[in-house]
């Protein structure tokens, strides 16, 4: 004699699948044979329709869900790029001496070291961005070392031309640079 075997539904598809599947086989059942249960029938009938609804609202939530992560990645890989180099051009203003590097200690950066943070971690992430935030903030109003500000004895002259007129950078006009390679 053989032996039976039968996989039990697994997922919300097989669930939906073997309740059809089960319904089914009471409609093509013959009215005289006992195949299911009478209880088993009146659960099939009470359970489909409502499983139904809620499978069509589960996958409406996921196809929601997938685009709101997609463009939650997209953010997510912009706000990555902003904070690396809002870092990358903090690290070349002190090597250029228009920042001192004890500035790095505010956005909790290593003092001897031009490193990245890590964030490689969505917490890491959103924790390096608030700390820009705050930082720079503080930095600013503690006296905002760079662009012209002098510390150490150096000139307050700014090493880059643009910002000899410092309103220039609240204006919407943009510099030009002229063919002597001067900008005006």
């Amino acid at each position: 004699m053989g032996t039976i075997s039968r996989k039990l539904p697994d997922s919300n598809p097989t669930r939906r699948a073997a309740l059809k599947a089960a319904k089914q086989k009471k409609i093509s059942s013959p009215i005289a044979t006992d195949v299911l249960r009478a209880t088993t029938i009146t659960f099939i009938d009470a359970a489909q329709p409502n499983y139904e609804t809620k499978c069509i609202a589960v996958d409406n939530a996921l196809s929601v869900s997938a685009a709101a992560n997609a463009a939650k990645d997209v953010v997510q890989a912009d706000l990555h790029l902003y904070a690396s180099h809002y870092i990358m051009v903090f690290n070349l203003a002190i090597r250029r001496n228009l920042i001192p590097k004890e500035e790095r200690s505010r956005y909790g950066l290593d003092i001897n070291s031009d490193a990245l943070p890590p964030m490689d971690t969505e917490a890491d992430l959103q924790q390096v961005a608030e700390t820009i935030v705050t930082a720079d903030a503080a930095r600013v109003l503690a006296g905002g070392y760079g662009y012209g500000k002098s510390y150490s004895g150096r000139s307050s002259q700014p090493a880059h031309p643009v910002f000899n007129q410092a309103d220039r950078c609240h204006r919407k006009e943009r510099p030009v640079r002229h063919r002597s390679g001067n900008f005006k």
